[in-house]
């Protein structure tokens, strides 16, 4: 093995293991910023619960928000988009209005 071809080989190596790092170090910026914007939306809904003195714990609201949902369809004869909102019990009712 001539000395181009094992300088060839020592960079082809360094290269992989740089794209590695690359990846993994983009993988863990995105990972650490989805954890802070939950975290944001988290506290966020924590201060709203407080300063809108309903008596749900954030973790009861999470809950509550998995069983909500809205009917989004269009009419034939209408381009606009309508929205319906399946009803809701009242602690939902609650949670949606403060929110």
């Amino acid at each position: 093995m001539g000395v181009k071809s094992a300088a060839r080989k020592s960079c082809r190596g360094k290269n992989k293991r740089e794209m590695v790092i690359r990846r993994l170090r983009k993988r863990i910026e995105a990972h650490v910023l989805i954890a802070f914007v939950a975290y944001t939306i988290y506290k966020e809904l924590e201060r709203r619960l407080a300063k809108g003195q309903l008596p749900i714990s954030p973790q009861r609201a999470i809950e509550l928000t998995q069983t909500m949902y809205e009917l989004r369809f269009e009419l034939p004869n209408d381009p606009q988009v309508q929205h319906v909102l399946l009803k809701m019990d009242a602690e939902q009712q609650m949670l949606y209005d403060l929110l």
